[in-house]
């Protein structure tokens, strides 16, 4: 997918943003963005052609995103083998301004705490950029169906091969931090129509990732998704679930993943429990 360079304005904020990196008194800092965000402008107003070149290069190292949808339900009942299930997994979108909080979005309400949800999974993020592939897999087309993965933002390039746990992203006045890839549960399989998709998500990797709620207040469909922290030093998403589901054995990447501060107790437990099958118990 293409997407359109922000605005002059939001794109000094993102090239200000992504130049200032270190952490500083906020006076400091305040200053420091200042006399960024002056220089850009002065070399926005001469130089045009620079600037695009500068979105472009943004854009490819996923430093700037946009929201396509934002998303929430409430638990409902299905019906699954004759028996009577509760599920939240049938997200639908929702237009206007939402509210964050550390337990998620406002009217967004998780059927089963132990799986989904709660302070370290209080956001789920996915790309829209993968729908394509899931429609040309299921032979079904996806192109509209938002929430399509019971994700609760849409948005337009969430690559998990680029984004880290630890990385803080800044959406309108909001901060939060990622913490996990998403872990499909069988009712994934349900709404998919497929048993067999649970596995197939977990094995492609594409499976988005949850955030934790930094500094709550209030997003939109449209904003902008800006990386202002990224820890490049940590595994990407996509390589804790690769570590999860394929590359089951590496003891030495597994013990790695034990030592980044933001990967949640529950992936965390995870590794712990497979060390200890491959006879390993460095980690206890």
């Amino acid at each position: 997918m293409i997407r359109r360079p922000a605005t002059i304005n939001s794109g000094v904020k993102l090239f200000s943003a992504c130049l200032f990196k270190v952490k500083a008194p906020p006076h400091t800092a305040d200053k420091i963005i200042n006399k960024i965000q002056f220089i850009v402008y002065i070399l926005i107003l001469s130089y045009p052609s620079l600037w695009t070149y500068v979105c472009q290069k943004l854009i490819f190292l996923n430093l700037y995103m946009k929201i396509l949808s934002i998303n929430i339900s409430e638990p409902k009942k299905i019906v699954f083998n004759n028996k009577e299930l509760v599920s939240s997994i049938y997200k639908k979108p929702v237009d206007g301004e939402v509210e964050i909080t550390e337990n998620g979005i406002i009217g967004d309400k998780q059927a089963d705490l132990s799986v989904h949800g709660g302070f370290e999974k209080a956001v789920y993020a996915y790309s829209y950029s993968h729908y394509k592939s899931w429609s040309e897999q299921m032979g079904e087309d996806y192109s509209n169906d938002y929430g399509l993965v019971g994700e609760n933002l849409t948005i337009d390039d969430f690559d998990e091969k680029n984004l880290y746990i630890g990385d803080e992203v800044t959406i309108s006045n909001c901060i939060l931090k990622i913490t996990q890839p998403r872990i499909p549960c069988f009712k994934l399989g349900i709404k998919m129509n497929d048993r067999k998709f649970p596995q197939l998500f977990s094995q492609s990797g594409n499976v988005g990732a949850y955030m934790k709620v930094l500094t709550p207040g209030k997003i939109s469909k449209g904003d902008e998704i800006i990386i202002t922290r990224q820890e490049s030093s940590s595994m990407t998403v996509y390589e804790i679930m690769y570590l999860l589901y394929k590359d089951i054995q590496n003891t030495d990447q597994m013990k790695r993943a034990l030592k980044i501060s933001s990967l949640t107790e529950d992936i965390k437990e995870k590794f712990r429990e497979r060390l200890l099958k491959l006879g390993d118990y460095s980690s206890l």
